[in-house]
C-alpha cells in the first residue's frame, strides 16, 4: 500500500519529485509506504514533504515513511531533501521514518538532506529506527540528516538512524553516516551527536556504536 503502489523496473530511473501527503492514511498487510510500498529498479525520492496528519500502518511488517522496502537485488535507491513527520507503525516488525527494511543483499540505499520528526512505533520489540527500520543487506549511506522524533505509548524501542539486524553476531554491513544530528528523545533522555568515528565499513557516532547501532533506551549518550 503507497501512494504509487510498487514502482516498475524499466531502462531508466522511476522520479518522484516535488510532492507533499497530507491528512492520509495508508494501511496494509506488509509492504506499506507514504510514497512507495515496495520499489523494482532504480528509484529517486526528491523533495517530497510527507506531513504529521499522515500515519502508516502494516499489519505485518515493512512500514516507511516513505518507502515500505526496496523489492528487488542489484538496485540504486535514492532519497533526498525529503520532509517525513508521519507517525509510522507495524503491528509485527520493521518500521522506519524513511524506510521499513533494506533487506536486499546488492541494494544500494543513499538517503540525503532529509529530516524526519514523526513517531516510529513497533509494537513487539526493537526493529525499529528513526530513518531505516532495519537493514540486514546491501549498502546504506546517510549524509546531512536530522532525526527530531521520538517515542509514543509503549511501543518505542527505537534507534536514532538504523538498526543492523547482524550486528548481534558481529556481522557488519556497508553502513556509512556523514555529517548527521539526532536529538533521540527517549522518554526523558536526549542524545546529542557531535562527532564521528570511522570503523571499516560503519562510520557511528561517539566512542560507541551503540549511539548509531541498538541504541538502548535506558542509556543516554552525550
Amino acid at each position: 500500500t503507497g501512494m504509487f503502489g510498487c514502482s516498475v523496473a524499466g531502462d531508466e530511473t522511476t522520479i518522484v519529485e516535488n510532492l507533499v501527503i497530507t491528512d492520509s492514511y495508508f494501511e496494509g498487510n506488509k509492504w506499506v509506504g507514504a510514497v512507495f510500498c515496495c520499489t523494482s529498479g532504480d528509484v529517486t525520492v526528491r523533495n517530497v514533504f510527507v506531513s504529521g496528519s499522515v500515519t502508516v500502518l502494516a499489519n505485518g511488517e515493512n512500514a516507511g515513511g516513505i518507502i515500505g522496502a526496496p523489492a528487488t537485488n542489484g538496485t540504486i535507491t535514492t532519497i533526498e531533501d525529503c520532509v517525513v513527520a508521519a507517525t509510522v507503525q507495524t503491528e509485527a516488525k520493521y518500521s522506519g521514518g524513511i524506510i521499513g527494511r533494506i533487506h536486499r543483499s546488492k541494494n544500494d540505499v543513499r538517503i540525503n538532506n532529509c529530516l524526519v520528526t514523526g513517531k516510529t512505533r513497533y509494537k513487539g520489540g526493537d526493529n525499529s529506527s528513526g530513518f531505516v527500520g532495519v537493514f540486514d543487506g546491501g549498502s546504506l549511506e546517510i549524509n546531512n540528516c536530522i532525526y527530531a522524533g521520538g517515542a509514543e505509548g509503549n511501543y518505542f524501542t527505537s534507534y536514532p538512524f538504523v538498526k543492523n539486524k547482524n550486528d548481534e553476531s558481529g556481522s557488519i554491513f556497508d553502513v556509512t553516516i556523514n555529517n548527521c544530528y539526532t536529538t533521540h528523545a527517549c522518554s526523558d533522555k536526549t542524545v546529542t551527536v557531535d562527532k564521528t568515528y570511522e570503523d571499516e565499513n560503519v562510520t557511528y557516532f561517539n566512542e560507541s556504536r551503540d549511539s548509531l547501532i541498538g541504541l538502548n533506551c535506558s542509556t543516554t549518550v552525550t
